[in-house]
């Protein structure tokens, strides 16, 4: 019998049984396929590397090979060879837990004391009439393309969905994202939103918010078919809970052009759906939510007292670094004492949107900063580095709150941040480690940057909870920032 079998190979999976081992655990890793998950072979490592190669204006061909050989080297560094080694006994097969300590695995019972399931997300594929019956693109097989479409319709403007747009209209493809929301990204500020649709726009982009997808069907045969793929034909109508603002602006869009188009490619990017089905979870009286994620609390254990979930399947948060330290949480807290226990908290963990600029985050946005916050706010316009490279498009925005008895002095509390500009996604650790660790912003405002960075505009943001700067100091929180 194992200490631990992490069901899961992916990134929550993989630092769930890499902890285990730190612990000095026997540990057993189940996953149909080699360990990676969606993020070695199918999300992150894919993705950004198409990115990189679509900012270097690549060849299509050049750019899918780089991705390949990325991926490739990814995979090694954490094969099944590879976990052997580490001393975590890997299994290929499907697993479905037959009670409480034990798995069926490959047609024999796997023993365990406690478990850590990780068994991640997949494409939440939207009811849309026709799109069921016609090929789709999504995550998992975009990037085996083999050649580039010359146009491509993509179903959500999240995240994913807005990457790959850019992506594909830098290396030729005539692209539109179709978004029911307001705006894109719709879970972020308006502002920052606005400004990313602005970048996409400036790439080609078309840009249709408000907007409901209604069918998918063939577009009527041409003599090129023959050659091909048949064309799509994409209708869509004004998203029922939109604004009346927004109703017009999409009415006057559809009256100057028609309410359907058509594309060589779909890319249904609408979400995700966990990974918790035909595990044999339900017979075990493991609790699923409304979304079919595990149902665990904050130290990620589950129903089952000795069961714990971690990454997508939870629902809670669904970014790979977070996966990751969900799972090394999970394994924790299933191997060491509860004095030792640990938990997982959300909002200090950051995150970046990998578009051109980047918009990356942590903690609170405006509009849900409580009661007497502050916010700080820095165009890209007022800091140098920007100034040197030509991006003017982003700003800085730390969010501080009052402590309990200094109150505002020395800067509060640091309890968000949201940054746009081209390295977003590194600078938001600054204020994620000050967030995490408590440090004031006083220590950031005060500690000297290299000059010229990018990363001195958080300092200059730091500086105004403490006086004027270039005519901008703080301010109170705008509760109309968000859509």
């Amino acid at each position: 019998m194992y200490d631990l079998v992490v069901v899961g190979g992916g990134a929550a999976g993989l630092g769930a049984a890499r902890t285990a081992r730190h612990l000095g655990a026997s540990v057993a890793m189940v996953n149909e396929g080699p360990p990676g998950g969606d993020c070695t072979f199918w999300g992150c490592v894919p993705s950004k590397t198409l990115i990189e190669q679509s900012k270097a204006r690549a060849s299509f061909d050049a750019a899918m090979a780089k991705v390949h050989e990325v991926v490739a080297e990814t995979a090694a560094t954490e094969s099944p060879e590879v976990m052997r080694q580490e001393g975590i006994d890997f299994y290929d097969s499907h697993a479905t837990f037959q009670d409480d300590h034990s798995l069926k695995v490959d047609g024999k019972v796997l023993q365990g004391k406690k478990f850590v399931v990780a068994t991640g997300s997949k494409p939440a594929v939207p009811a849309i009439d026709g799109l069921a019956e016609q090929p789709y693109l999504t995550n998992e097989n975009i990037f085996e393309l083999s050649k580039l479409p010359g146009s491509l319709a993509v179903l959500g403007g999240g995240a994913i969905g807005c990457e790959l747009a850019q992506a594909f209209a830098r290396l030729g493809t005539e692209v539109a994202v179709f978004e029911a929301k307001p705006q894109l990204l719709p879970n972020e500020e308006l502002e920052a939103a606005e400004i990313i649709q602005t970048a996409l726009e400036a790439d080609g982009v078309v840009v249709k918010t408000n907007t409901l997808v209604k069918q998918i069907a063939p577009a009527p045969a041409t003599p090129a078919d023959s050659a091909s793929q048949p064309r799509l034909k994409v209708s869509w109508e004004a998203a029922s809970g939109a604004t009346k603002a927004a109703v017009n602006a999409t009415e006057a869009a559809v009256n100057a052009t028609p309410d359907t188009m058509e594309f060589d490619q779909i890319l249904v990017a609408t979400g995700r759906q966990p990974n918790s089905q035909q595990l044999g979870l339900e017979e075990i009286r493991v609790e699923l939510g409304a979304n079919s994620q595990i149902v665990c609390g904050p130290d990620l254990q589950t129903s089952v007292s000795n069961i714990w979930a971690a990454g997508d399947v939870t629902g809670l948060m669904g970014f790979s670094h977070a996966s990751d330290m969900m799972g090394r949480i999970a394994a924790n807290n299933a191997l060491r004492p509860k004095v030792l226990q640990r938990t997982f908290k959300p909002h200090k963990v950051p995150y970046a949107v990998f578009c051109d600029p980047e918009l990356a985050r942590v903690g609170v946005d405006e509009a849900h900063a409580p009661a007497e916050s502050r916010v700080a706010w820095l165009p890209l316009t007022k800091d140098d580095r920007s100034r040197c490279a030509g991006h003017s498009q982003g700003y800085v925005k730390l969010i501080a709150a009052p402590r309990a008895i200094t109150r505002h002095k020395l800067g509060g509390k640091l309890i968000g941040a949201t940054i746009v500009a081209p390295r977003a996604g590194e600078m938001i650790h600054e204020p994620a480690l000050a967030l995490a660790a408590k440090i004031l912003p006083a220590r950031i405002a005060l500690m000297p940057h290299a000059y010229p960075t990018y990363s001195s505009a958080v300092q200059k943001a730091a500086a105004q909870f403490f006086m004027e700067l270039e005519g901008l100091t703080w301010r109170e929180p705008n509760r109309q920032a968000k859509a």
